[in-house]
């Protein structure tokens, strides 16, 4: 049954523990997230990822609005991606990411 994990100003965190199913629905409809609302938010990420056993991942990004700085990639890659990286590939079957057409 899907159910909600958190809501942030940007993001709903939804789990669905028999379908072993993690969602993040980005929602920076007016694109004032900050960098440090980003770390935050992927934090929040990390966490759901380190601490449930979800096979799958959605992440809707077509409400992101937001611009990853070379400096806020290099945070992502050493403080999130390290650990994720090693979870997913033991965990997550498959990764879902949704997009709008456009690319900034």
């Amino acid at each position: 049954m899907r159910k909600k994990l958190k809501e942030t100003k940007f993001v709903k965190y939804y789990g669905d523990l028999e379908k072993s199913l993690l969602e993040q629905i980005w929602e920076n409809k007016d694109g004032n997230m900050t960098d440090d609302d980003y770390k935050k938010e992927m934090r929040n990420y990390l966490y759901f990822v380190s601490n449930y056993n979800f096979k799958f991942s959605l992440i809707d990004t077509r409400l992101f609005n937001y611009i990853i700085t070379p400096e806020i990639q290099e945070w992502v890659d050493k403080k999130i991606s390290i650990i994720t990286k090693n979870i997913v590939k033991k965990i997550i079957k498959k990764w879902i990411r949704i997009s709008r057409n456009s690319i900034f």
